[in-house]
């Protein structure tokens, strides 16, 4: 099922679901990760991006932890 911008409902079948876990976005590498972990990251959801244009995904789901620490600050995420 989609909402679209007008109010009505759309009903999906056979819809393709993206779904990314646990992507745990930081600046500072983890303990045990490569020191290019942040742009490693940028570069698996530039690749989500591709694949989900290339397969038509119609809904991308995000669970799990998106934020490695409980806030970032803004200027740290855009670069």
């Amino acid at each position: 099922m989609r909402y679209n911008a007008d109010g009505s409902v759309e009903y999906i079948r056979n819809a393709n679901i993206m779904v990314l876990n646990d992507l745990h976005i930081t600046v500072t590498p983890p303990e045990g990760c490569r020191p290019v972990y942040l742009d490693d990251l940028f570069h698996m959801l530039e690749q989500a991006r591709s694949y989900a244009v290339d397969n038509k995904v119609v809904e991308t789901v995000f669970t799990g932890d998106l934020f490695h620490r409980t806030a970032l600050p803004y200027r740290e995420l855009t670069r």
